[in-house]
């Protein structure tokens, strides 16, 4: 039996936990984010690294202090993108500058010419240890399955309060109901208590009363980590939601497996799955970039377009100081803003960004789009 960690991004753990506990594994549930990771990542990775990864270094260094982990597993990149050289590094640091021991495995996309199948066989005799294979295959089934309905319902879940918040005043009583649904699907087991567990949060959210008006609408866009993670960004949906925005992300843990996995599949396990590929994507950023840039730059420039055509009243791009295509798409999207008389903007963070500074830029954005809207009345 494996005792297995990753970085946290998230609630993604909650669908790592369903799959290797099917598997007879122990989960190690990574310690959520605080000052201290951040500071830890600091710390021990290059001075010049993306804040995404000093973060996450930052997450897989308190795991092991624990001493209850001997597997940490990761995924790969492709791509203008540094999130590709994440697993070199972190073994590099941890292992040979910090001296931890553990087993490493890199989830790179199994298509040609990044992947290769004899990673992937490998990977999977590591999961399988000393199961049957009608056993592993089984178990991984019904592993897969639950993770991805979990998945499924949490997002579903933080779709709704990135809504509800926005027309409630004491948002607590939104939280207090959402947090103790994600705890109760974490440990939860069954296809149908995910769905009963859902269902009764999903009941009990929208039975709140609104009691405040004159809503806004707002779509976030940028790159996962930082949009995914909320201490990485200093909560800039919940401070949305406090002043009366309702939110809409474009990026989702559930999005990202679909995109960056799902391709490599085979043609019938795509349809089982239920893949649509990227023809929004293309369709919508054509006009202003017609290239694939790396992470999520491309998707950022074509969701916000199709937020102007849903009638939203602008856009707040998330971003890492320095991303790469996230700074190309940045320029991109100040075009799209002038052509299409849209407002959007943009928030970069790294580890010296204050709240101060992110409410003034914040509260500002927000005045403009009330400005907007009550001349457009």
């Amino acid at each position: 039996m494996r005792r297995i960690t990753l970085p946290r991004m998230g609630y993604s753990y909650i669908g790592f936990r369903a799959v290797f506990d099917a598997l007879g594994h122990e989960f190690v549930e990574p310690p959520p984010i605080t000052k201290r990771t951040i500071d830890l990542g600091v710390k021990y990775a290059p001075e010049f690294a993306c804040f995404p990864f000093k973060i996450t270094l930052g997450s897989l260094i308190e795991a092991l202090s624990t001493g209850k982990v001997d597997t940490i597993i990761t995924a790969g990149g492709i791509g203008p993108c540094r999130y590709g050289f994440y697993g070199v590094m972190y073994e590099k640091i941890l292992k040979e500058e910090l001296g931890f021991d553990f087993d490493f495995i890199l989830l790179d996309p199994p298509i040609k010419p990044y992947g290769n199948m004899k990673k992937v066989w490998d990977i999977v005799l590591k999961w399988k240890g000393e199961l049957s294979w009608r056993e592993f295959i089984l178990r991984l089934t019904k592993g897969f399955k639950l993770a991805w309905r979990k998945l499924k319902k949490v997002e579903d879940l933080e779709a709704l309060i990135l809504k509800k918040r926005a027309w409630v005043k004491d948002i607590s009583k939104v939280e207090d109901l959402f947090n103790e649904a994600i705890r109760k699907i974490n440990l939860s087991m069954d296809l149908d208590e995910v769905d009963a567990i859902y269902k009764e949060a999903k009941d009990s959210i929208e039975a709140i009363p609104d009691d405040r008006g004159d809503v806004l609408k707002v779509g976030i866009v940028g790159e996962i980590y930082t949009i995914l993670e909320p201490f990485s960004n200093l909560n800039t949906e919940r401070l949305l939601n406090e002043r009366g925005v309702e939110i809409e992300r474009s990026v989702w843990t559930t999005e990202f497996i679909e995109y960056n996995v799902f391709p490599g599949l085979p043609f019938p396990l795509k349809q089982m799955v239920g893949w649509k590929g990227k023809d929004d994507i293309v369709k919508y950023s054509k006009p202003f970039l017609n290239e694939f840039v790396g992470g999520h730059g491309r998707e950022s420039v074509a969701h916000t377009v199709m937020f102007k055509e849903r009638g939203f009243d602008g856009v707040v791009h998330i971003l890492p100081f320095s991303c790469m295509p996230e700074v190309v798409a940045r320029g991109i999207l100040e075009r799209v803003g002038r052509e299409l008389d849209f407002p959007i903007l943009s928030l970069s963070f790294d580890e010296f960004t204050g709240e101060a500074g992110l409410i003034t830029r914040i509260e500002a954005f927000i005045d403009l789009l009330r400005m907007r809207r009550r001349m457009a009345a």
